[in-house]
């Protein structure tokens, strides 16, 4: 990971690995060789953790591109994870989510958990 301070703002900037190279695309629609991110602070010590997290993103992100273009399922779903997670969201199968929010629904109506 690359920590650069541009007119007084940092930056993430980090050359695309040969692994994905030709599967990130820039804004153009065509691949790039480096991406760098804005992160929003002056501040070296928060620029150093936001980088972590950005870099963690940018490589699930490219997982995830890569298993899409590949026909290996299980891949593409553990990118699909690794992605969710390093979002701080908690992943669940498309199936258990109706049964849930009808958990939640009947819990706030006040009625009695059978579940």
């Amino acid at each position: 990971m690359g920590l650069v301070k541009k007119r007084g703002w940092f930056y993430w900037v980090k050359a695309v690995p040969k692994r994905y190279r030709g599967h990130v695309l820039g804004q153009n629609g065509k691949p790039i060789q480096q991406v760098r991110q804005a992160l929003g602070t002056q501040v070296r010590l928060e620029a150093t953790a936001k980088a972590s997290q950005v870099e963690a993103l940018r490589f699930a992100e490219w997982e995830a591109i890569l298993a899409g273009k590949s026909d290996d399922a299980r891949r593409y779903y553990l990118a699909s994870v690794d992605l969710a997670q390093s979002y701080g969201f908690t992943y669940q199968a498309s199936e258990t989510l109706p049964f849930r929010f009808f958990r939640i629904c009947a819990v706030k109506l006040g009625f009695p958990s059978f579940f």
